[in-house]
C-alpha cells in the first residue's frame, strides 16, 4: 500500500524545469492518488504601471493574465498521465495563495520546488518555499534537484 495513494496533495506550478519534474516526481511518489491539485499563482499587477494617472492598467489585465496562464496549464498539465490532475489558477502572493489552497481543499501534503537561490538573489526576491513552509498547515516536501 502507498502512503499517499488516498491523500490530497497539492503541487505549485510556475512552469519551470524544477516544477515540472516537482509535478513528475509527485505523480511517482504517489500512484493513483485521487486529488491532486496543481496551482499556478500570478502576480498582481499595481493599479498603475507608472506615476502618471493616465496610465491605469486595465482592470481585466489579471483575468487575461490568468487566462493565459491556465491555458498554458492545460496545454502541459491536460492530457494523458496528467488527465485527472485538478488545475487552479489563481492572482496574489505565491506564498500566500498556496498555503490558502491547501487549506480549501483540505491537502494532507505539499510538495514544491526549490530553486536553490541563495545570498542577494534570495534577499530580493523572498523565499516561496519559506513562506509556505512557515505559514502550511499541512506537512511541505521540497523537493530540490541535484546539480
Amino acid at each position: 500500500m502507498n502512503y499517499f495513494e488516498d491523500k490530497t496533495i497539492v503541487v505549485p506550478v510556475d512552469f519551470s524545469e524544477d516544477s515540472t519534474r516537482a509535478v513528475e516526481r509527485t505523480i511517482e511518489l504517489a500512484g493513483e492518488a485521487p486529488d491532486l491539485h496543481l496551482v499556478h499563482v500570478v502576480d498582481p499587477i499595481p493599479t498603475m504601471i507608472s506615476f502618471d494617472p493616465a496610465m491605469p492598467v486595465p482592470p481585466s489585465y489579471d483575468k487575461q493574465r490568468v487566462d493565459h496562464a491556465t491555458d498554458h496549464m492545460k496545454k502541459l498539465f491536460g492530457s494523458g498521465k496528467y488527465s485527472r490532475l485538478q488545475r487552479h489558477c489563481v492572482v496574489g502572493d505565491p506564498g500566500t495563495e498556496i498555503v490558502e489552497l491547501a487549506k480549501r481543499v483540505k491537502a494532507d501534503l505539499i510538495v514544491m520546488p526549490s530553486h536553490g537561490r541563495t545570498g542577494l538573489k534570495r534577499l530580493f526576491l523572498g523565499s516561496v518555499a519559506e513562506r509556505v513552509l512557515r505559514f502550511s498547515e499541512c506537512p511541505v516536501l521540497v523537493w530540490r534537484e541535484k546539480e
